[in-house]
């Protein structure tokens, strides 16, 4: 035999080095799911397994679930039941197939089956509740709300108003944010910026950028330069001599 295929230089390999392998994988697993599974105790549906149900009958079909970390295997099914809702848990047991003689006269199971089962008409003594079951796509959006917001948080210097009808709005997706609205003009000039507004803490550009922006008065139309600094303040400067009352704004930046 090949030492570098077993352990300890040649020794031959025992069902303990197995099963020791056997958890090093399903601990990994739990690692890399952790953080997005903790909220909702180790528990996910991760692909598969829709749920579907009539006066009579419940249906989920195959697929992954993550019951206390651990992923299992459910092959699907269909029972008889008139309540509507059901609950995962662990089905772990020996294939017959897998019963082995060894030279000491001994017989072994050595072939474990983890997979899930699915118990209808209760919710009690579960942990993976169904219909109300979290799939992971939920888990995973509700992890990135931090990175995907929104706020309308947005301070006013120099008489400027926030335009009710088009109130000013910052969307963020992860470092990308929008920020759009309209201001009602306060004090302007086209000799130095004046600062107009000021945006909350994370939703401020990692760069100071300075961005045309559409100006109206009553019955024409213009432009006015808007400059966003990195601690958020915002600043306008007239570019011509127009008497504007509007500015709509539409500025996209990266964040820090």
């Amino acid at each position: 035999m090949n030492k570098l295929l077993v352990p300890n230089g040649g020794m031959p390999l025992f069902g303990n080095d197995f099963a020791f392998l056997d958890l090093a994988q399903r601990d990994a697993i739990k690692g890399i799911l952790y953080e997005i599974a903790k909220p909702y105790n180790g528990d996910l549906v991760l692909g598969g397994c829709d749920f579907s149900s009539t006066s009579t009958t419940i249906t989920v079909t195959a697929g992954y679930v993550l019951i206390n970390y651990e992923v299992h295997y459910f092959p699907g099914v269909t029972v008889a039941d008139t309540t509507g809702n059901g609950f995962m848990e662990p089905d772990i047991f020996f294939d017959p197939a897998g019963l082995k003689s060894f030279a000491n006269g001994s017989s072994q199971n050595t072939y474990q089956v983890r997979r899930a089962k699915f118990t209808a008409g209760s919710l009690v003594g579960g942990t993976l509740d169904f219909p109300g079951a979290v799939r992971l796509s939920a888990s995973l959006y509700d992890l990135m709300k931090m990175y995907v917001t929104s706020s309308s948080t947005i301070s006013v210097y120099n008489s400027w108003i926030k335009y009710t009808p088009n109130l000013p709005k910052l969307n963020k997706h992860f470092r990308y944010v929008q920020f759009t609205g309209g201001f009602q003009v306060g004090d302007i000039n086209g000799a130095t910026f004046t600062k107009i507004a000021l945006l909350p803490v994370l939703f401020r550009p990692a760069s100071t950028i300075e961005v045309v922006c559409s100006a109206q008065g009553t019955g024409f139309f213009g432009n006015m330069v808007i400059r966003v600094v990195t601690n958020g303040e915002v600043y306008a400067i007239l570019t011509d001599t127009q008497d504007y009352t509007l500015l709509s704004v539409n500025i996209t930046f990266l964040t820090p």
